[in-house]
């Protein structure tokens, strides 16, 4: 092929030279153009394409990975201000694997891996941070696989062992999530990361654990306030979710009858979330029951004592005697009976204790507002279908089909409002792709589409007007033929007669102009022949030549 396009540049500058000035300016712009336009093209072609190293990545990460990549002399570029970063696609597994080797990313915080460079001569307290260390930050690294949570961050309170038992406080956490767009943590999932955090450390218990997010909400903590804060949140949750489901029955009901799409309705459900519990004791006093009985009895005898002890009056006198002046006027010695009888009982009144906690969520009232879409009319000069509304009638066939399906309760206050308006065309939505791959294969089919049009370009605009140019000047140069004579005072003979007077004559010589101007013509011909028939591997070639480019 070298000889050949050789021969072809010294012919196309044989062109240029024989072309008036005009037209050799105006061709030699136009070459430019198209020289600049395929280096260009080319350049672009040559360009690395650059694929998704990490994304997500935190501040630290970003620095740890664009310093490796530095060190490694390996282009890179930051994308989404700087949690993304991408490198040439022939790079990605490679530096995936190196960057691995060092740990990084490390998830924006640092794990058990702080152990594996610890030296000798730590202090027990020293290992005891970085055993807390280690643990926030894998706990960080576990929240922040959740879908929905960009980013974690792990706070853990762990008091010192006490001697005591009564004295041992409980270890307790913080935990704060960064959460992805508009994402919002559901009730299970915020759950699921108190007890994941609260069964990671020992002796922690589930109200010891808070979870807040990056806006400072409290999605779960150990007051009761926050507990508040969730039960509201679940009551939302199931309010929305009874919405739905009331919409999603009335929607597709009406579809049977209006088409698919063409009937739209919102449910409102006013549901009483209050929690009311209700202590109430009844007494029965006709109803009594003997509790507890006491009874004490008591007798005493008095009799005639006989005379004893030291003689004299002391002796001869009672003490009775002594203390009443009556009983000495009785004239006598004598002992008094008494008898005591007390019976205590205490009766139990009938009780009755009724502890009533009344359900949440009962349906205080339902209001629904359904669209439906109406007919359309094709006049008969043809143009704009015509919208017509649905008739009365059939609008309360559907308001009562809505009321019965749902439950409409008219004493309780529930509304059902059923209105005829147009709809507007629906927006065909387009595949389910990746738009990350879409676009990938996209650009990679634009590039090489662009390379085979600016081939063909320069094929049918530059080297076959070149190569037309060459053969037209063969016909120039080629010498006029043998057909006229000069005759009598200079006037031709009759076509054919000079040759068959003359006789056969042999063919004259060429120039060795008009032989390269023939070779030019078969190169010409070759390799429009090739062309034609072998497009695919002209592509390859033309494009192999772009890679030697240096």
């Amino acid at each position: 092929m070298g000889p050949t396009l050789a021969r072809l540049a010294s012919q196309f500058r044989d062109v240029i030279a024989d072309m008036p000035a005009s037209r050799r300016t105006a061709v030699l712009i136009f070459m430019g153009l198209i020289i600049s336009s395929m280096t260009a093209l080319m350049m672009w072609a040559r360009q690395p394409e650059f694929q998704v190293l990490f994304a997500g990545l935190s501040q630290a990460d970003s620095a740890s990975i664009v310093t490796r990549l530095r060190e490694k002399k390996v282009p890179y570029e930051l994308q989404s201000g700087g949690a993304a970063v991408l490198v040439p696609s022939e790079h990605v597994h490679e530096a995936r694997l190196a960057l691995a080797e060092e740990g990084i990313p490390s998830g924006g915080g640092i794990g058990f891996e702080i152990f594996d460079r610890s030296t000798l001569g730590v202090t027990d307290f020293v290992q005891r941070v970085n055993y807390q260390r280690a643990l926030q930050g894998e706990l960080a690294r576990t929240i922040g696989q959740i879908r929905g949570v960009e980013s974690a961050r792990v706070h853990i309170v762990m008091p010192d062992r006490s001697l005591f038992a009564e004295q041992q406080r409980k270890p307790s956490a913080s935990v704060i999530v960064k959460l992805a767009g508009g994402a919002v943590l559901p009730a299970g999932q915020v759950k699921a990361i108190v007890h994941l955090v609260a069964s990671a450390v020992e002796g922690m218990e589930s109200k010891s654990v808070t979870v807040v997010d990056a806006r400072g909400n409290i999605l779960a903590g150990g007051r009761p306030e926050a507990e508040d804060q969730q039960l509201t949140a679940t009551q939302m949750e199931f309010k929305t979710q009874l919405e739905r489901r009331l919409e999603g029955r009335v929607e597709s009901m009406l579809a049977k009858v209006v088409g698919s799409g063409r009937a739209v309705a919102r449910v409102d459900v006013d549901l009483n979330m209050r929690r009311v519990e209700r202590t109430r004791e009844l007494y029965d006093p006709e109803k009594q029951v003997v509790r507890s009985e006491r009874r004490i009895k008591e007798a005493s005898e008095s009799g005639q004592a006989a005379a004893g002890g030291v003689p004299g009056v002391q002796s001869n006198v009672t003490a009775s005697e002594q203390a009443s002046p009556a009983s000495q006027g009785a004239g006598g010695r004598s002992t008094q009976k008494s008898n005591r009888v007390t019976e205590t009982v205490n009766y139990e009144i009938d009780k009755t204790i009724e502890r009533v906690v009344e359900p949440t969520g009962d349906v205080r009232r339902v209001s629904v507002a359904v669209m439906v879409d109406g007919t359309y009319t094709t006049p008969a000069g043809g143009g704009a279908p015509q919208f017509q509304p649905r008739g009365q009638a059939e609008l309360t066939n559907f308001t009562q089909l809505v009321s019965a399906a749902i439950g409409i309760n008219q004493q309780r206050g529930d509304t059902v409002q059923v209105v005829s308006v147009p709809f507007q065309p629906a927006v065909p939505e387009g595949a389910d792709l990746g738009v990350s791959a879409q676009q990938e294969f996209i650009l990679t089919l634009v590039k090489y589409v662009l390379g085979v049009i600016a081939l063909a370009l320069i094929f049918f605009f530059v080297i076959r007007p070149l190569l037309a140019w060459v053969a037209a000047l063969e016909l120039r140069a080629r010498p006029a033929r043998e057909g006229l004579a000069a005759g009598h005072e200079g006037m031709a003979l009759p076509g054919g007669m000079m040759a068959a007077l003359q006789g056969p004559q042999p063919e004259p010589e060429k120039t060795p102009q008009q032989l390269e101007i023939e070779e030019g013509r078969r190169i010409y011909e070759e390799v429009y022949s090739f062309v034609s028939e072998n497009p695919e591997k002209t592509a390859d070639i033309l494009r192999g030549w772009v890679k030697e480019r240096p």
